[in-house]
């Protein structure tokens, strides 16, 4: 993450001009000039890495669904050589 170039002293006397007292101004000021933000790049990145998670447990569901139906093939070509051998 990135920190913003602002005019600080600038942000301070807006925010006076707007009735908040000098110090909670100042406080305010410096809160936003320690705090970090997300820039273009940082948003793309963990964009991909969403992407790349979904694609994983989209893989993952078709496994256990493809997974399923074998378990199921089996099961039932089971059953029905049982019944035929019991009629």
């Amino acid at each position: 993450m990135t920190s913003i170039p602002i005019d600080t002293h600038g942000f301070v006397e807006t925010l006076r001009k707007a009735g908040v007292p000098e110090q909670q101004a100042i406080a305010h000021k410096d809160a936003i000039c320690n705090a970090s933000f997300a820039t273009g790049p940082d948003l793309r990145e963990v964009e991909q890495r969403i992407h790349t998670e979904m694609a994983r447990g989209r893989a993952e569901i078709i496994r256990w669904v493809v997974g399923a139906a074998l378990a199921q093939t089996v099961l039932l070509i089971a059953l029905f050589e049982m019944l035929s051998k019991s009629v």
